[in-house]
């Protein structure tokens, strides 16, 4: 199995007043990666 791509959500417990922020950000980064990876897969 080959890493392609990484993506690490932190600082949400340490800044819980921008959380959301944060979590939504990641998430939009997972979102990007799966995109990439799609037609790796295919």
């Amino acid at each position: 199995m080959e890493i392609v791509d990484e993506v690490i959500i932190e600082g949400h417990k340490a800044a819980p007043e921008q959380a959301e922020m944060i979590i939504a950000e990641g998430l939009a980064k997972v979102a990007e990666a799966a995109k990439r990876l799609s037609p790796i897969l295919v």
